[in-house]
């Protein structure tokens, strides 16, 4: 199976960017569509139905056990998710865990619950709620910059989101789907750089920016390891720092830049790959 759906986006740097999640994608399919194994591909089934994309036929005769149990957690997260508190914000990361391993060990064919076919049918249901999902921003009049399995990054250029305008997308996307849809981010500005300096192509798992509340977000990005060493921690904290309070990200090159001349990296050994500490 070829997984979960992830773009290759184009690098840049990105202003007012909406990033919306599928909330608890794989164990909601899980749920909704009754997969378990001993409802995929089960003889003498009445009534079946075959995901978008799949070879498998889930049966709908009977409940599943892996679905039904799932929708308890899925159902009593989503009640947990609404509560304060520091307890239920723990009892929440628990049963997210729960599910994801859950989904993991579906997949586990010598698992007592595992079946290849269970997990290949909910992945191609996710990719399929995925291209719907995109269909419904570009119609909408965005551009779907990235996404990633069960995220989605929308951006209109020169356009500052308005929460009417984010709420809309939301719903609409769930009215496609059919699934709960969360907002994750709104980014102030998104950098998605690009995975070598020769290719002009994003790198897919790896992305970073500020979002409108002022926190810093990074994905996949690291200092790398030169020749065996690493770009100073001080040099690192405070790039970070500078993504952190940087209200003009196309200001960001010359601040790093100066960082750069500031520290005791010289160009020279950057463009050598000879750093030394």
């Amino acid at each position: 199976d070829s997984g979960g759906l992830v773009g290759l986006p184009r690098p840049g740097i990105y202003e007012n960017v909406l990033q919306l999640d599928f909330s608890s994608l794989y164990p909601t399919i899980i749920a909704k569509f009754n997969i378990s194994p001993e409802t995929i591909n089960r003889p003498n089934c009445e009534r079946s139905l075959r995901p978008p994309g799949s070879m498998h036929e889930i049966c709908m005769d009977i409940d599943g056990l892996v679905a039904s149990t799932l929708k308890r957690l899925v159902d009593r997260r989503e009640k947990i998710r609404s509560m304060n508190g520091w307890m239920n914000s723990r009892r929440e990361k628990a049963l997210k865990w729960i599910m994801v391993a859950s989904f993991g060990y579906l997949g586990y064919r010598n698992s007592r619950f595992g079946s290849v076919p269970a997990y290949e049918s909910v992945v191609s249901i996710a990719r399929e709620l995925m291209r719907k999902a995109i269909v419904v921003a570009s119609q909408a009049g965005y551009e779907v910059i990235h996404f990633i399995v069960d995220s989605i990054f929308a951006w209109k250029q020169g356009k500052r989101f308005s929460e009417n305008e984010a709420v809309e997308l939301k719903d609409m996307i769930e009215r496609s789907t059919g699934m709960k849809i969360k907002f994750e981010n709104v980014f102030r500005y998104l950098v998605i750089p690009r995975t070598e300096a020769t290719v002009r192509r994003g790198a897919p798992n790896r992305y970073y920016g500020v979002t409108s509340e002022g926190r810093l977000i990074v994905k996949g990005v690291k200092c790398p390891e030169i020749d065996g060493t690493f770009i100073p921690r001080d040099l690192e904290n405070a790039v970070l720092q500078v993504l952190l309070l940087n209200e003009h990200p196309r200001r960001l090159c010359f601040q790093l830049s100066s960082l750069l001349n500031k520290s005791d990296i010289s160009k020279e050994a950057m463009q050598k790959n000879t750093i030394s500490l």
